[in-house]
């Protein structure tokens, strides 16, 4: 069973909220091209920023970190759906 990678995980909730990239850094508290780098898994964040971004959209830094299952409604692998477990 594959979990979700952190860029993965930010991109799935962010397209699942309907947020644009503008949009869901303001949410995160960081900036916009951070956000793109994150999800095109160029960078990865500090942990204090990594903190700050699961705080901001009410995510667990186990998912972000891809240590935990979490259900993405639509996500095209829904092997991760408690469900399916």
């Amino acid at each position: 069973m594959r979990y979700h990678t952190f860029p993965e995980v930010l991109r799935l909730i962010r397209k699942n909220n309907g947020w644009s990239f503008r949009v869901a850094a303001k949410k995160m508290g960081i900036s916009m091209s951070s956000l793109q780098r994150y999800e095109k898994a160029e960078v990865n964040p500090t942990l204090t920023v990594l903190y700050r971004i699961a705080e901001a959209i009410d995510v667990d830094m186990a998912v972000l970190l891809g240590t935990r299952r979490f259900p993405i409604p639509g996500a095209a692998d829904n092997t991760n759906h408690p469900s399916k477990r």
